[in-house]
Order: C-alpha cells, then sequence, then structure tokens
C-alpha cells in the first residue's frame, strides 16, 4: 500500500477544483513529491478533456423528465402497501407452520454408538482417538472391530 493512496482517490475532485482549501494542498503536496502520483493525474486530466459532450437535445431531455412529476406505484395498477403486508404475513405463518411440523417430527431409531467408542473422548472430530487406552480397551476395540 502506498503512503499516497488517499490522496489518489481525491485525484478526480482535485481536477474539477471541487476540494477544500486543506485537501487541495494535501493533493498537491503529494503530487509534488510522487512522479507516480503525478503521471496518474496527468493520465487522468488527459482523459477529462477528451471526454466527449453529451447532445443537447438528449441534456434538454432528460432536464425535462426530471421535473415532471414521478407517477406513484398505486396509481400504475400496482399492489397498495397494505396488500403487500398481508401477503408477507401469509407467508411468515406458512413456514413457521412447516418448520414448527418438522421440527415436532419424531427422529428415526439410530443405532447405538458401540462401548467402546464412548469412553472419555474417544471420537474426535469423526475419528478414533486412541491415546490413553488401556492395553484390555484396545483388545476390545480390536474385537469389536472384527465383527
Amino acid at each position: 500500500m502506498n503512503e499516497f493512496d488517499d490522496v489518489r482517490d481525491l485525484l478526480p475532485e482535485w481536477l474539477e477544483g471541487s476540494l477544500s482549501d486543506a485537501a487541495r494542498l494535501r493533493v498537491e503536496a503529494a503530487l509534488a513529491d510522487d512522479p507516480d502520483l503525478r503521471a496518474e493525474a496527468e493520465l487522468l486530466g488527459s482523459l477529462r478533456a477528451a471526454r466527449p459532450e453529451p447532445p443537447e437535445e438528449l441534456v434538454a431531455r432528460v432536464r425535462a423528465g426530471l421535473r415532471q412529476p414521478s407517477v406513484s406505484r398505486a396509481s400504475r395498477g400496482r399492489w397498495p402497501t397494505w396488500q403487500l403486508s398481508a401477503a408477507a404475513g401469509v407467508v411468515v405463518a406458512a413456514g413457521t407452520a412447516l418448520l414448527w411440523q418438522q421440527r415436532t417430527a419424531p427422529l428415526p431409531d439410530l443405532e447405538p454408538l458401540p462401548r467402546s467408542w464412548m469412553m472419555d473422548d474417544a471420537v474426535v472430530a469423526g475419528g478414533l482417538v486412541l491415546d490413553g487406552l488401556s492395553e484390555d480397551a484396545l483388545e476390545t476395540l480390536v474385537t469389536e472391530l472384527e465383527r
């Protein structure tokens, strides 16, 4: 990260002349210190100078469109707010009922774990931990695994 990255973000406003005096002086000091930043500012200035101006006809149409009052959603035939709120309530109620029904459904019968797996911390992240098992416990485990 360059020390002038925050100044680099201010270059477009500096070129427009819209920065405060303090920010403008900060940018100009950074430009004096960093030749790469100066080159970037020159490139941005060239691009800004070369940009085409929009046709006056288009500008006039956009400005005329901005002055016209907007049409509300209700007058365009959309659903009123109370109907959307009611529909959302129905969806939430139905979803809650479905989740409640699934939550209260009985769990299937699961096969119990072998007794040797339930010793202390014998099962960690799905794998057996055999450290700390006595010889008798290891023999019992091997016998159960061979069955």
